[in-house]
């Protein structure tokens, strides 16, 4: 006898749309209402409409595929890119996390190749979108390592910014050394985290940048996660980023 799906079955249209990363559910909610929402043919105008995960939907145009989003947090080792650069000894942070399901996942708010620390990744298109597009309300604390000691004087002037005139949309809200560690290692905390400016900020005071790690980034850190290793996000973590 052939069994009867039930509502237990299925997902609401919005959700399977969502789940897939193509947008928020409110914007799959608008889709739906714009009649731009098809199943399996079928034009769909009907909030709260129920689906099985196996119907073919079409939203926009294109053809959904709903997934399990997923959420990764890495810490990012020295000579690896965040990126999708390819090529001789050009290794992906992909690289380490050496699983086909995970083959879709992104980088939020990349890192380049000589940085360490925390990196975001996920298949969760709309969260990429939206911390990306709100960078500059992330809080990131960052240790960097100089090349010598620097004076409390020098962590003052780039604390003021006054005087980088020319390196704009450079500002840090602290910077202080790092207590019990030698005075060429200093922690900064920014909401706009640039390595290039960075750079040139202390290489105007005389120093040199021998590393830079990101050690906290939002609400997240790198407690119990060793350089190289990674993680999931608890449903916690998750839901504190999308309300940023």
């Amino acid at each position: 006898m052939k069994k009867i799906k039930n509502d237990e079955d299925k997902i609401r249209l919005n959700k399977f749309i969502s789940n897939s990363g193509f947008c928020s559910r409110r914007e799959a909610d608008k889709f739906i209402m714009m009649g731009l929402v098809k199943v399996n043919g079928k034009l769909i105008t009907q909030m709260g409409y129920k689906i099985s995960p196996n119907d073919n939907v079409i939203c926009d145009d294109r053809k959904i595929i709903s997934e399990n989003l997923i959420y990764i947090l890495i810490n990012k080792p020295k000579g690896y890119f965040s990126s999708d650069k390819k090529g001789e000894f050009k290794k992906n942070v992909l690289e380490l996390i050496n699983s086909k399901k995970h083959q879709k996942i992104q980088p939020v708010v990349k890192m380049d190749r000589t940085s360490l620390g925390l990196l975001l990744l996920t298949n969760d298109l709309v969260m990429i979108k939206k911390l990306n597009a709100n960078n500059h309300k992330i809080n990131k604390i960052i240790e960097v390592e100089l090349d010598k000691n620097i004076s409390k004087i020098h962590l003052d002037i780039i604390k003021s910014g006054k005087v980088f005139d020319k390196i704009k949309n450079f500002n840090v809200d602290e910077i202080n050394h790092i207590k019990d560690e030698p005075k060429r290692k200093v922690g900064i905390k920014t909401r706009n985290e640039n390595y290039k400016l960075l750079k040139d900020v202390f290489n105007k005071l005389g120093y040199q940048i021998r590393y830079s790690d990101r050690v906290v980034f939002a609400h997240l850190t790198k407690k119990d996660l060793p350089r190289g290793r990674w993680r999931y996000l608890n449903s916690k973590e998750i839901n504190f980023l999308k309300m940023i």
